[in-house]
This record gives C-alpha cells, structure tokens and sequence, in this order.
C-alpha cells in the first residue's frame, strides 16, 4: 500500500511571537547645529539634493539638499516637494543604524520633481526617481542575506510612519532590519499604530526578519495605492514573514499593488499577516517565494482578509504557492491561481478556518498534493463559481481535500487537470466531507475523481448533486467508488445527491470551459444550492438564464428556446357564406413574439396541402394566448385544410402544424335544391310530367346557364332532388316549364327568363345555405285560367317547326282543339272575318282565313305550316317577310293569343274584345295570310299596331288595354 503522503503528520507551522509594543527614545540629534527654520503651515518646501542656494526650502534654487532637515522643519499642512536624487536619513552618533525619515502628521511629501516644476502634476515620478535610501555609508553590494556585511550598517527602517502623513512619488530601498529587538521589523518602512497614506511608492531591495518592505503593527491601517514591493527579503534563521509586506493586528487598505519577486525564509514570501485583516484590491503576487508557507500571501489567526480583483502567478512555498491561509474567514473574490507551485497546494492551501472564494480561477499550478488547491482540517471553505484547470499534482491534480474538512463546492468546473497517481481532478480522503453541487467534473485523466482513507483513518464521504461527474455512472446508474479500487488501504464512497449525470459537457472546447450549445449541464444545476448574493456566474454575466442555474463555473448566456405549443380551432361555413376561419392559441412559449400565418389548402376530399388558395397576413403575437380569427371565403364547395405557423423569436422555436391536422378542418358544406311536386294540391296523375330546371345566372334578360335539368314524374314520386351542390351564398334558379294555360305557384318573385325567346319557363331565385336544402314545393294548377304563352314558344312547339329541341307539337294539339270546339264552318281559328257573328271563337262568314287542325290525328295539323309563318311575322307560305306591316304583325300576335284562349289560358273582356276587333279588322281588308287590299289606311294601320301591342301583352302575361 502506498503511503508516501500522510494527512496526519503534515507538520502544522509555527506561529511568530507578536511584536511585544515597544516605547522608542528620541535621540537628541544635532545639538551643537544651527537651529533649523520652522515653515508655517500651508507653504511648499523645496528639496533637491544638488541644490547650491540658500538651502531654506523655500524655493528651487534654495532647496533644502536634505530631506531630513525638511521633515524636521516641516509643520503640518505642508507639502514637501523632493526632486530626483538620493536621500538618506540623519544618522545619531549612538547608533547611526536607527537614522529614519519620520514622517509627520499632516505632512505631504512628494517626490518624482525635476526641480524646475511650479505645479505639482507637472512632477513625473517615474522619469524623476527620488531614492528614500537606508545605504547610510554607499557600500552595498550583494545579495539581500544574513551573510552580506555590506548591509550591516544599513538603517534599520528607511522611513518611519505616521498617522496623517502622506509619502508619494519615491522609491524606498537598502533597508535592513537585522537584529533583535523592534529593530527587526519593516526594512523599508515601519508603522507601530499608525496609517500613513501611500501613493505612487515602490519598496525595492529591502530586509527584514518581519516586513522586508513595510512591516505595520499594533492597529496601523496605513492607506497604499499604486505601490510595488519588489526585491524584498524577510530573513533569518529562526523566524520571519512578510518579505514585502507584513501585518500583525492591522489592517492595511492596498489598491493597485504589485508583490513581485520578493522572497521569504519561513512565512508570506509577498505578504505576511497575523491576526490581521487587510484589504486587497486589484493586487499583484508575482513570482514570490517562501520557503515554508504562503509563497505570494501567508495569512494565519482570526483574519477577515479581503482580496478582490488578484493575481498570483509563479509564487512558490512548500504550502500555498500562491496563498497559505491558516485560520479565520478571508474572503476572495475574483481571484486568479496562475502558474504557482508547491508542495501542498500549488496554488492555495488552507487549514482551519472559513475561507470563502468566489469567481476564482487555478490554472497551471503544481505541487505534490492538491495542484490547484489543499484543504486540511477543520476547514470549512465555500467556492462559488470557480474553475480548476490545467493543474497537476502527484496526487489530487485540480484540488485535494482531506482531514475533517467540509469543503462546499458550488458551480465549480474541474477540467484538464492531471495526477500520476490518484484524483487528477479531485482526490478526498480521511475523514473529509466535501459537498460538490453544480459542479462539472470532466477529462481529469484515468482516475478523475478518487475518495480514499489511509489506514485507521476515517472515511471520506462527499456528496455530488445536480453536477457532471465522469465515472458515476449518474444517479440512474450511480457508481460510488467511481471505477477506482486498491490504491489506498481502504477506498471510499461517495454519495448521490440526486440529479448528477455521467455525460460530456460539450464544452466550447478543451481551453475554452464556457459550455456550447447543446450542453447536458445547461438548466441541468439546482437553483437552491446557490448561495445567497450569488447572481453572477464567473465572466459576470447573469447566473440564472432560462429558469435553472447550469452546472459548472460559466452559466450560458444563449437561452433555450421555448418549445411552444400551437393550438388550432377551424370552423366549418355556415348560412348563406362560404366564410371559414381558423384560431390558434400559443402556450408554453417564454414570452412569444414573432407572428402566426395562417394558410388554407382544398379543397379536397382527403388531407391535401398542395393547393393554396389563402394566406393570411402575419398575425402579431404578444404572449402566450389566443390569435385570430383569421377568415376566408372559397369559390367552391369542400374540405379545406388550414396550416397554421409560428415564427417563432429569440427565445422561441418554431412550430408549424401539418397537413390534416385534428381540428383543422373547414368544410364548405354544399346546399342543395329539392322540389316536390303537386296539382292543385294533390299528387299528379300517374303519365303526368313536369320539367324543372336548376339554372345559374338566369334573370328577365338571361336565360342563365342550365346546371341540371330534371323531370318530376311517378318514378321519383313527383319529388326531385337536384344532385348538383350549391355554392354558399350563390344565388340559382329553379325554372319550370309551364304548358299554355297551366298555372304555377313558383316564387316568390317569378320570371320569365329572356321572355323574347320562349316565355314557357318560369323562374324563381333562391339563394343556397351551406348544408341546408332548399325545398320547393311547387303546385300547378291545370286549364282553364292558366298562363298564356308568347309567340316565341308556339312557332316552336309545333310539328313543323324548325326548332331542335325536341318539343312536342303543342300548337297542333291546340289547333285540334280549336277545329274541335268551334262552330264556324269549316271549324278551325279564325284568322280573318267580316262578321263577329257570336263572338270569339265563332265568327260569322265571310271567313277569309282560318287555321285548322285535326282532331283525329292532333299532333299534325294541316294547317301547322301556315299558323307557323304567320307567327314568324311572313306569308304564309313562308316566302315573304312581313315583319314591318302592320297586318302581318298583328296577325302574329293575334294567332298567338288565340292559340293561348284555346290551350285554357286565362280570358279577360279587354283581350276578348282585342281578339275580334284584330279578326274583323283583316277581314276588312280580306287578309288571307298571302296579301290583303285595299292599302292599309294610316288610321287601321294605327289600330293594328296598337291591338298587336296589347295581345303581345296578353300573350306575355302583361296587363292589357284597349286600342282607340
């Protein structure tokens, strides 16, 4: 078994005695030298170490050449101006060693000045180095070490604080305090109780067994801001800490510092603090060393230690690379381990205490144990949103944890991360309890995850919830011990907090842990194990987007889409409109934008999307809810199938539905024409036939179109239904054909379609209702007292007629009839007579035409050929057109209304009397259908024309008048 690394015999560190408060003798100094002048408050006083002038201060040219001699003549509220140059503090005859600038209250000294400058910002500090040096005798050479004689006689604080006093624009170097006593703390400078503010100031080259560079004690807060600590030591043999800087029981503010290459031999190779809770911002550690403890930062006993916006790179301690921290409840905040290296804790190690790091980030360090980080031991350290990558470690490559710890680790990523032996990403062993929540363990080598106890140990038993653990298999297959076994004596397990997962990430890419598109751990963590304050993630864009935390240090700023749902309703046309609409409502969205489209498809029989027929304006969405309705009309009958579609927006996805789908379906029912048929109110005889017609587009002047004519006869019961579907909304006509002197109740509003033609039609206009059937219920009424007909249909209906319709010879059944029915010799309608003898039909000789019929063989009359022409307005032998003669066309009006008296249509006194007045007036000029004589005089032709108008009028069931 292995056990080259032992949690129990980790050496703990020894603490520093605190410096015990020391009352300082101020040495009489210069007792036989003239008294230096006292400046009053307010005024500038000039130093410049090449001054040849007066040397009161009071200007450039009469600078003082001592800085010393300034500060002592200095009250407060007065600025010291130093120019470039060296300057070394006053020695004392007792012990030239403990000469110090001591600062003053209220005194400002600024140094940076060329010695020519009238306004303070004119001062270039960096260019114009005024050296604070401790190099009392000019000797120094060598390295900063116990060895080096040519420090010994070095001051032992370059610069002494005080509360009040500013120290700007110098560099503070060659101090060296070595030696017993308060004289073996701050080299370069030295506060005791006091809070000096210091700007623009570097400590360079500095020694001492505490605070090579500025050593602050007993409540000293001095104020530091843009300062370097370069080069600074703290060293000896038993002791030491702080090479650049060292706190004990104080509390410094820094802004803008930089700690780099100092160097200690026990303690806080940058900084060292006891019971000490400095403030940190916007730091530096850079390639500090300690041969123990807190390469870059060493921070023990009850500390607040703030650090905020920090660096520490290429520090190195055997613990704590970067920072070591013993003790009390530091907080970080981001924070970056970089390049540091250890043997515990490359980056960080931590014992005991509260430490609490947010947005931090180890990468690149190395040590034995723990590359990114160890924790031992009574330790309770919070890390939010922090990264481990890169690390490597013999064992526990990104972070090791052991003893009775309780390490919370909240969206932490652990990635890269390498050991030779165990954990490269996390090792946990004897007795620690870590809590990995949130978390994304991934690509740490063969044994990425490993929890262990050494012999007589107590086991370790973390709990991973909500993370990605590679190797645990994921709470539906959780394997505790993660596939490791047998490297230590014993091997523990881990526990399942629910929610974990054993899938890649899909990281951005192996040196990019942002998580891409599609990652598993987006919306994957758990929003309760954030601690409280926590809304950032570690680039500090927003912690929580899309509802749930993401597992890991980065949350994804690419929301999730929504995947809404679209819900339609179609409606079907109803009534006298072919109106179809549709709605749809969007649920689930996460506040939808965008826009519906609405289209409409048919119609077709079965679910058919190929012919479009409408497509709405895009409907504006606003939130989740209901949209619509949008509406439409089609042409024709049918199923129509509507396809609604979201647009979809930034945070939503697109969602359409398909053809056919439920509930988007809109049928344009039909309406349809039904006819029952009767006469005078009963059902008709057995042989008795009706024509009926289903026309489209008929009217007074138009015949229309004719969809579908149809008899109504004993075979369907006198009852028709027309089989052609109707539009919604269209307007038809049902037409029937009326015989001469039958009457119809068709309507309402009858007509005769185009009566010019034939007025044996008679129409009626309905309009059609979407699934509804139009019922007509249609009676005739036989002759007498039926309607008459024009002159149109009887030159039609007649066996010598040259009309194809295949119509029956009605006008020779008529003229049968007459020849039948009147007592005239030879019996037949009188065309022309000179006596009215009884009255129509029987007119009294001399007879000078008379149509006749056959009542033996009624459909063929002899005289069809003759009655023809004259309703063709021509002789009757066919051969000239009379159209224009008055007789002739008055003739044709007159059969016309005879033949409508004979077939049983409705007689009136007015159209009797028209009839004999038109028969008597051709028999007085003995009209014979070929030719008539005398001339026609303008008075009869007057009266022809007017009784031709009023029979035409009869003959088209017109109202009637008499002629002058």
């Amino acid at each position: 078994m292995h056990k080259q690394y032992k949690s129990t015999t980790i050496p703990r560190p020894k603490r520093p005695p605190l410096v015990a408060l020391l009352a300082l003798a101020l040495a009489l100094v210069g007792l036989l030298a003239p008294p230096v002048p006292l400046h009053a408050a307010g005024t500038i006083i000039y130093v410049n170490a090449g001054a040849s002038g007066s040397g009161d201060g009071s200007s450039w040219a009469d600078a003082y050449p001592s800085l010393a001699d300034a500060l002592a003549g200095a009250a407060s509220d007065t600025e010291i101006w130093v120019a470039s140059g060296t300057y070394k503090p006053t020695t004392t005859a007792s012990d030239p060693r403990t000469a110090t600038f001591q600062l003053k209250a209220g005194v400002e000294i600024y140094g940076g000045f060329a010695g020519n400058e009238t306004q303070r910002d004119q001062r270039d500090w960096q260019t114009n180095v005024t050296l604070l040096s401790g190099d009392l005798n000019g000797d120094d050479s060598g390295a900063l070490s116990l060895s080096n004689p040519t420090l010994v006689d070095n001051s032992y604080s370059v610069v002494t604080g005080a509360t009040g006093a500013t120290l700007d624009g110098v560099t503070i170097t060659s101090g060296y305090a070595i030696k017993s006593g308060f004289t073996k703390f701050g080299g370069g400078m030295y506060n005791d109780n006091s809070s000096p503010t210091l700007a623009n100031v570097t400590f360079s080259g500095n020694a001492a067994n505490y605070g090579g560079g500025m050593f602050n004690t007993n409540g000293s807060n001095p104020t530091l801001t843009n300062v370097t600590f370069t080069g600074n030591a703290s060293i000896g043999f038993d002791c030491c800490g702080g090479g650049g800087m060292a706190n004990i029981n104080s509390s410094p503010t820094l802004t803008s510092v930089t700690f780099s290459g100092n160097t200690s031999s026990r303690f806080g190779g940058g900084m060292y603090g006891a019971s000490a809770s400095p403030v940190l911002m916007h730091v530096t550690f850079d390639g500090n060393s300690a041969v123990f403890e807190g390469g870059g930062l060493y921070s023990t006993g009850p500390t607040n230690l703030t650090l905020t916006d920090a660096t520490f790179s290429g520090n190195s301690a055997t613990y704590g690379g970067g920072i070591f921290h013993g003790g009390g409840s530091p907080t970080l905040t981001n924070v970056i381990f970089s390049g540091n290296s250890a043997t515990n804790g490359g980056g960080m190690a931590t014992f005991s205490g509260s430490p609490t790091l947010t947005n931090v980030i180890f990468s690149g360090n190395s040590a034995t144990y723990g590359g990114g980080m160890f924790t031992l031991t009574d330790n309770n350290a919070t890390l939010t949103n922090v990264i481990f990558s890169g690390n490597s470690a013999t064992d526990g490559g990104g972070l090791l944890t052991t003893g009775s710890n309780n390490l919370t680790l909240t969206n932490a990523t652990i990635s890269g991360n390498a050991a030779l032996r165990y954990g490269g990403g996390m090792l946990s062993q004897n007795g620690s309890n870590p809590q990995i929540r949130n978390s994304i363990l991934w690509n740490n080598g063969s044994s990425g995850v490993y929890i262990g106890n050494d012999l007589g140990q107590p086991a370790s038993v973390p709990v991973f919830s909500a993370s990605i653990v590679q190797g645990s298999g994921g709470s539906t297959a959780w394997n505790p011990t993660f596939g490791d076994a047998g490297y230590y004596y014993n091997v523990s397990t881990a526990t399942d907090g629910g929610g974990n997962l054993d899938v890649d990430p899909l990281f951005v890419g192996s040196s990019d842990l942002h998580l891409g598109s599609g990652s598993p751990a987006i919306n994957a963590g758990d929003n309760s194990f954030l601690p409280v304050g926590v809304t950032t993630d570690l680039d500090g864009n927003p912690r929580i987007v899309g509802g749930t935390v993401d597992m890991g240090a980065y949350e994804s700023q690419e929301i999730p889409l929504a995947n809404p749902t679209l819900t339609t309703t179609a409606t079907d046309a109803s009534g006298a409109s072919t109106l179809v609409s549709d709605s749809a409502t969007i649920s689930e969205g996460s506040n939808p934008t965008g826009s519906i489209t609405f289209k409409l498809y048919g119609p077709s029989p079965t679910p058919d999307c190929t012919n479009l027929v409408f497509t709405s304006s895009p409907v504006t969405v606003n939130g989740n809810g209901a949209y619509g309705p949008v509406s439409f009309s089609p042409t024709a009958v049918g199923a129509y199938y509507w396809v609604a579609s979201y647009s979809g927006d930034a945070h939503n996805s697109p969602v359409s539905g398909t053809c056919g789908d439920a509930g988007e379906t809109s049928t344009v029912n039909p309406g349809a024409a039904q006819v029952i048929k009767t006469v005078n109110g009963a059902t008709p005889g057995s042989t008795q036939l009706f024509t009926f017609q289903l026309r489209e587009g008929a009217s007074a002047s138009q015949e229309g179109t004719t969809l579908e004519p149809v008899e109504a006869n004993s075979a369907n019961n006198w009852t028709i239904n027309f089989t052609t579907p109707l539009v919604p909304g269209q307007h038809y006509q049902l037409c029937e054909w009326v015989p001469p002197g039958w009457n119809t109740n068709l309507g309402p509003n009858p007509f005769v379609p185009n009566s010019d033609a034939n007025n044996g039609m008679v129409c009626t206009d309905f309009g059609a209702e979407a699934g509804q059937t139009i019922t007509l219920n249609v009676d005739n009424t036989p002759p007498p007292g039926g309607r008459a007909l024009g002159i149109g249909f009887w030159k039609n209906w007649a066996s010598c007629g040259k009309s194809n319709g295949n119509q029956q010879p009605v006008l020779d059944q008529t003229l049968a009839l007459a020849t039948g029915m009147t007592t005239n010799p030879p019996g037949g309608l009188v065309v022309s007579a000179q006596d009215v003898g009884g009255g129509w039909p029987n007119f009294a000789p001399t007879y000078a035409l008379v149509l006749k019929g056959n009542p033996a063989a009624p459909d063929a009359a002899p005289d069809c050929s003759p009655a023809v022409n004259l309703l063709n307005k021509m002789t009757i032998d066919g051969k000239t057109k009379k159209a224009n003669d008055p007789l002739f066309n008055m003739a044709a009006q007159l059969v016309g209304a005879q033949l409508n008296y004979f077939a049983g249509a409705d007689p009136n006194g007015t159209t009797t009397s028209n009839i004999q007045r038109g028969v008597l007036l051709l028999g007085q000029y003995g009209f014979n259908g070929l030719n008539y004589s005398p001339k026609l005089s303008s008075a009869d032709a007057s009266t022809a024309t007017c009784l031709a108008e009023q029979l035409d009028n009869y003959n088209n069931n017109r109202s009637v008048d008499t002629c002058p």
